[in-house]
């Protein structure tokens, strides 16, 4: 019993490994322009159909306004978790 259960860690970690690898390739790859921009849109129309009182502080002109500066500002593919941290900062100043 001993044994199973020894070999059975060892292939979870060894699986565990392998994911790790997986989710790293994924966050070294460069996302085109076109990507971003598509993903700018969905973040735009599901918070201002989807989120309850988004314009409770901004109107959603402002916030429309904003998002849409951000999306003509990208020109250059990013990696995603650049891209995550630029579109966090314009998402947090509403």
């Amino acid at each position: 019993m001993k044994i199973f259960f020894t070999i059975s860690i060892f292939l979870l970690v060894l699986y565990s490994c392998n994911s790790v690898e997986k989710y790293n390739a994924h966050i070294n790859q460069v996302v085109t322009t076109d990507a971003l921009k598509k993903d700018v849109d969905f973040a735009k129309n599901k918070l201002l159909k989807k989120h309850v009182d988004i314009d409770w502080y901004h109107p959603k002109e402002v916030i429309a306004f904003r998002l849409d500066s951000f999306k003509n500002t990208i020109n250059d593919p990013m990696l995603p978790n650049d891209f995550s941290k630029q579109l966090t900062a314009v998402m947090s100043s509403f």
